[in-house]
């Protein structure tokens, strides 16, 4: 699974670059065009430029407000005129000039107004500049919140794929274990013998073709989206896998399904676990082993069987049942009491 990690994180890291190069060129765009507006209003007739006035003052008065500080001028404008409104200011031959020293920002133009009149034409932009930069924030805001909610998103998708790839490792290595069996008698029956003789034990290859055709059949869940299944096909399902294990029909396999039931999980992954846990119970069931479909407010699908006094719990089936939740909506709940054993999966409803 680490494949599955370094995807998530190399395409994270892609986003959030884009989204900041994104955001980045979207602010330059619009300071630009914002500036380029600004510069066009003071080269043409004062006028409104996002519902600030463009206004004029003649040098000496600019230069007054200057030296009378904030009193005279306002608090965003009384550095700027005692920074550009200089005694013997001349009209300038280029394009608008900016102004920016803190939270203010002015574009100007020094301009002739008669034979021998100045005046300053100027736009004051702090609250423009305000909301520039709450536009920022606001974009940098929803870039990390979106970063970070793909992020969980994506963790969250790599553990459901690593934990049905779990499932699925975990059901293959008890298939193939099922395919080793008859293999390894078939080869230990052949070594030493004479040539020419019968090596091959009685239904030796029927069991190992029967071993193959589950492994093919149920070598790993399907990696579907979960979907309604009928919870009474399911158990059917795993008792038609499990039968030929059996000694003979209804002899020490017996199924309890009476109701079909919709229920939300990947059919043949459920199917494939409780054959595994069937095999398990055969393995040291004193009598019947019970398969069996239970529905409620949720619906119950699992194996019952008892044993003799004293003997253990089955440990080899931990790792199996506790990958189960990772990979399917359902809670597992198992039984160990003297003599009586039941695993069963509680999987919700469906509600179409």
């Amino acid at each position: 699974m680490a494949s599955w990690r370094a995807s998530l994180s190399a395409g994270l890291t892609r986003y959030l670059l884009a989204g900041a190069a994104l955001c980045s060129a979207l602010y330059v765009v619009g300071l630009l065009g914002f500036a380029g507006a600004a510069h066009g209003a003071l080269s043409g007739d004062p006028g409104p430029f996002l519902d600030t006035e463009v206004r004029s003052v003649p040098v000496e008065e600019a230069s007054r407000m200057g030296r009378s500080g904030r009193e005279g001028a306002g608090p965003y404008l009384a550095d700027f005129f005692a920074e550009v409104a200089e005694a013997g200011l001349r009209p300038d031959a280029g394009g608008p000039h900016t102004y920016r020293a803190g939270d203010s920002l002015v574009f100007y133009r020094v301009v002739q107004t008669g034979a021998s009149g100045v005046e300053i034409r100027f736009l004051d932009c702090h609250e423009a500049l305000r909301l520039l930069r709450a536009v920022k924030l606001a974009a940098v805001t929803a870039l990390l919140a979106s970063f970070a909610a793909f992020a969980a998103l994506g963790r969250r998708l790599v553990g459901a794929v690593e934990g049905r790839q779990a499932l699925s490792d975990e059901i293959a290595g008890r298939l193939l274990h099922d395919v080793k069996t008859p293999l390894a008698a078939l080869l230990a029956s052949g070594e030493g013998a004479a040539p020419g003789a019968a090596t091959c034990p009685e239904g030796a290859l029927d069991e190992l073709a029967d071993a193959f055709d589950r492994l093919l059949l149920l070598g790993g869940p399907s990696g579907g989206d979960p979907c309604a299944t009928d919870a009474r096909e399911v158990v059917l399902d795993a008792a038609r896998l499990v039968d030929r294990d059996a000694e003979g029909p209804g002899g020490r396999l017996a199924v309890d399904a009476p109701e079909p039931a919709r229920v939300v999980c990947d059919g043949r992954c459920v199917a494939a676990v409780l054959y595994c846990v069937a095999k398990a119970a055969l393995a040291e069931a004193d009598g019947c082993v019970r398969l069996f479909a239970r529905s409620g407010t949720a619906v119950s699908l699992g194996v019952s069987w008892e044993v003799a006094a004293g003997v253990p719990g089955n440990e080899t089936l931990a790792p199996l049942l506790e990958r189960l939740p990772a990979a399917e909506a359902c809670a597992v709940e198992a039984e160990t009491a003297a003599r009586r054993r039941r695993v069963s999966f509680v999987c919700p409803l469906s509600r179409a």
